[in-house]
Protein backbone atom coordinates (compact mmCIF):
# COMPACT_ATOMS: atom_id res chain seq x y z
CA UNK A 1 0.00 0.00 0.00
CA UNK A 2 1.02 3.57 -0.95
CA UNK A 3 1.67 6.16 1.61
CA UNK A 4 0.90 10.18 0.48
CA UNK A 5 2.03 12.61 2.13
CA UNK A 6 0.11 15.41 2.11
CA UNK A 7 1.82 17.68 3.48
CA UNK A 8 4.92 17.68 1.57
CA UNK A 9 2.87 18.02 -2.05
CA UNK A 10 3.15 14.39 -2.81
CA UNK A 11 -0.55 14.66 -3.93
CA UNK A 12 0.12 17.18 -6.57
CA UNK A 13 3.59 16.06 -7.64
CA UNK A 14 1.78 13.04 -8.16
CA UNK A 15 -1.11 14.47 -10.23
CA UNK A 16 0.86 16.42 -12.23
CA UNK A 17 3.01 13.35 -13.16
CA UNK A 18 0.03 11.60 -14.30
CA UNK A 19 -1.35 14.53 -16.08
CA UNK A 20 2.12 15.27 -17.85
CA UNK A 21 1.78 11.38 -18.70
CA UNK A 22 -1.71 11.96 -20.47
CA UNK A 23 -1.05 14.45 -22.63
CA UNK A 24 2.62 12.95 -23.68
CA UNK A 25 0.71 9.91 -24.81
CA UNK A 26 -2.08 12.08 -25.85
CA UNK A 27 0.53 13.87 -29.05
CA UNK A 28 2.94 11.56 -29.40
CA UNK A 29 0.65 7.97 -30.72
CA UNK A 30 -0.65 9.99 -33.27
CA UNK A 31 2.53 11.58 -34.41
CA UNK A 32 4.54 8.22 -34.13
CA UNK A 33 1.81 6.69 -36.31
CA UNK A 34 1.45 9.75 -38.71
CA UNK A 35 5.10 10.01 -38.82
CA UNK A 36 5.84 6.31 -39.39
CA UNK A 37 7.05 5.16 -42.88
CA UNK A 38 5.28 1.99 -42.92
CA UNK A 39 2.02 4.48 -43.06
CA UNK A 40 3.04 6.78 -45.28
CA UNK A 41 5.43 9.69 -42.95
CA UNK A 42 8.84 10.07 -43.29
CA UNK A 43 10.46 8.62 -40.49
CA UNK A 44 11.68 5.27 -38.86
CA UNK A 45 10.63 3.99 -35.97
CA UNK A 46 14.08 4.70 -34.31
CA UNK A 47 13.91 8.07 -35.80
CA UNK A 48 10.72 8.67 -33.85
CA UNK A 49 12.09 6.81 -30.90
CA UNK A 50 14.94 9.24 -30.85
CA UNK A 51 12.88 12.34 -31.62
CA UNK A 52 10.07 11.12 -29.32
CA UNK A 53 12.61 11.42 -25.75
CA UNK A 54 14.24 14.34 -26.90
CA UNK A 55 10.82 15.74 -26.63
CA UNK A 56 10.09 13.82 -23.67
CA UNK A 57 13.11 14.97 -21.91
CA UNK A 58 13.11 18.72 -23.04
CA UNK A 59 9.55 19.13 -21.77
CA UNK A 60 10.62 17.43 -18.13
CA UNK A 61 13.45 19.88 -17.95
CA UNK A 62 11.59 23.09 -18.83
CA UNK A 63 8.54 21.67 -16.46
CA UNK A 64 11.04 21.04 -13.59
CA UNK A 65 12.70 24.05 -13.80
CA UNK A 66 9.83 26.76 -14.14
CA UNK A 67 7.56 24.29 -11.43
CA UNK A 68 10.22 22.84 -9.00
CA UNK A 69 12.00 26.12 -8.23
CA UNK A 70 14.73 24.48 -5.74
CA UNK A 71 16.27 22.13 -9.03
CA UNK A 72 19.08 23.86 -10.96
CA UNK A 73 20.79 23.48 -14.41
CA UNK A 74 24.07 21.85 -14.01
CA UNK A 75 26.52 21.52 -16.26
CA UNK A 76 26.14 17.85 -16.25
CA UNK A 77 22.79 18.08 -17.68
CA UNK A 78 24.28 20.36 -20.01
CA UNK A 79 26.49 17.00 -21.44
CA UNK A 80 23.88 15.15 -21.33
CA UNK A 81 21.79 17.41 -23.76
CA UNK A 82 25.05 18.14 -26.30
CA UNK A 83 25.17 13.64 -26.22
CA UNK A 84 21.33 14.10 -26.98
CA UNK A 85 21.96 16.19 -29.72
CA UNK A 86 24.49 13.96 -31.10
CA UNK A 87 21.80 10.91 -30.82
CA UNK A 88 19.47 13.03 -32.99
CA UNK A 89 22.45 13.74 -35.45
CA UNK A 90 23.86 10.20 -35.88
CA UNK A 91 20.24 8.76 -36.02
CA UNK A 92 19.56 11.36 -39.39
CA UNK A 93 22.57 11.00 -40.62
CA UNK A 94 22.27 9.29 -44.27
CA UNK A 95 24.31 6.39 -44.99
Amino acid sequence: MCAVDLAGGGLEVGTSKKLDAFFEYCFQVPANRIGFAGNGGSFSLVQLKVIQEVVSISVFVIFTLLVFRTETFRFNHLIGFVFLILAVFFIFKPN
